[in-house]
């Protein structure tokens, strides 16, 4: 049987949530019996990709961000345009039976550059498409377009993605596929963690961790003074903040993040790991995690705290009440209420009966996002991509809404 030939297009070579995901997805669907090539600039994607055992083609890198600067958005509308002649050109030579572009952005360059041609595309929508005044465009895209679907990573996402004119044309092509860890069982050892705790110079101090790229919308700022608020309450805590900034645009968050750290007077509580490859470990040796996002779709970090048993405190945004359950398996706290959340911090240091339970219970919870039962329901959309397109290359909006008849999507 002919292996099919999928192309997984994504527009930047920066390793970060959504490309962890594909990272994870790509080799389980060679499993699978795909053919699997991955088109990005050249860079840390392409080589963790190739580590993988994974075939890689260069593009040029699409350098494109929201803005309302009249400037840059020219530049990046003519980084569009140079992008979507190079795609055209590398997808003819390629030849894929379909193309899985893994963000919003990839998924419009696939699309205008594939004009004229059959090849179905799906949009993998991992971020919440922000109020701006390109964004109805790219809706009129994916909507008009018979030959796209999108997969997006929780019911918020979705219901953003979906809003405005073309709603019911995009809920009818949208399914909901929420992100997946790799189980693993908790190995590292006491003496391991004490040692951590030693070299971190946090001693059995009560440990809270954030992690996660720093910039403005996974609210590390706020964070610290929240963090402050609490350290009156009780002085013996300690914050660590895992990550950093991957673009260029988020530089000067991250230099504010370590000035207030400092204006606040808390830097000896306070340590900026930066970006680390013993994520796992640190897990492991904290006592809660803090997820101060203002706006997270469906986060990664998420899932991995859930897998290592560690219980979590976050603002109620987007897709993370899709994952965590109040007062069953973490603490919700209404967005944007620091005060909420200091008390919430204290509580949870203050019970570790109740941290323990809440943990064991999301780890439970996370045995439903499987890397095995993701990549099998992701090869099954795959498959069904092709099927449509093989049987009408202008598949009709009802035969989409018959496809996807089970997406909930609101």
């Amino acid at each position: 049987m002919k292996r099919i030939r999928v192309v997984h297009y994504n527009h930047t070579e920066v390793v970060s949530g959504a490309e962890r995901v594909l990272l994870s997805l790509l080799p389980r669907l060679v499993n699978q019996g795909f053919e699997s090539i991955l088109l990005s600039p050249a860079g840390q994607l392409q080589e963790e990709a190739q580590g993988l055992g994974i075939k890689v083609a260069s593009c040029h890198s699409l350098q494109a961000r929201f803005t309302s600067n009249p400037w840059k958005l020219a530049q990046y509308l003519r980084s569009f345009v140079l992008s979507i002649r190079n795609i055209r050109r590398k997808l003819n030579d390629l030849g894929p039976d379909v193309v899985h572009a893994n963000s919003v952005r990839a998924g419009l360059v696939v699309s205008v550059a594939t004009i004229g041609l059959d090849t179905p595309i799906i949009w993998h929508v991992h971020d919440a498409l922000p109020s701006h005044p390109f964004s109805p465009v790219i809706r009129m895209v994916a909507a008009l377009s018979r030959r796209t679907s999108s997969v997006v990573v929780s019911r918020s996402t979705a219901r953003i993605f979906s809003r405005g004119l073309f709603h019911r044309i995009i809920s009818r092509k949208t399914e909901v596929l929420h992100n997946a860890v790799e189980l693993k069982p908790n190995l590292s050892a006491a003496q391991e963690r004490t040692q951590l705790r030693d070299t971190l110079a946090v001693g059995d101090r009560f440990l809270i961790g954030c992690v996660g790229q720093v910039c403005q919308r996974k609210g590390q700022i706020a964070l610290v003074e929240i963090f402050a608020e609490a350290l009156k309450s009780n002085p013996e805590m300690a914050l660590i903040i895992v990550g950093s900034a991957l673009f260029a645009a988020d530089k000067p968050y991250e230099e504010r993040l370590h000035q207030r750290i400092g204006e606040l007077g808390i830097g000896e509580s306070v340590r900026m790991l930066g970006r680390r490859n013993d994520v796992p470990l640190l897990l492991q040796t904290m006592d809660v995690l803090v997820l101060p996002s203002v706006h997270d779709p469906f986060p990664m970090v998420l899932l991995e705290s859930m897998a290592a048993a560690l219980p979590i405190v976050a603002y109620s945004v987007d897709g993370v009440p899709e994952l965590i359950d109040d007062g069953k398996t973490g603490w919700l706290v209404p967005p944007g209420d620091r005060s909420q959340m200091v008390r919430t911090i204290l509580a949870a240091e203050r019970n570790p009966d109740q941290r323990h339970r809440f943990a064991e219970a999301a780890r439970q919870v996370v045995h439903k996002h499987t890397l095995s039962n993701y990549a099998s329901t992701f090869a099954e959309i795959l498959r069904g991509r092709v099927i449509q397109s093989d049987r009408n290359p202008c598949i009709s909006d009802e035969t989409e809404h018959r496809s996807h008849a089970k997406s909930g999507v609101a």
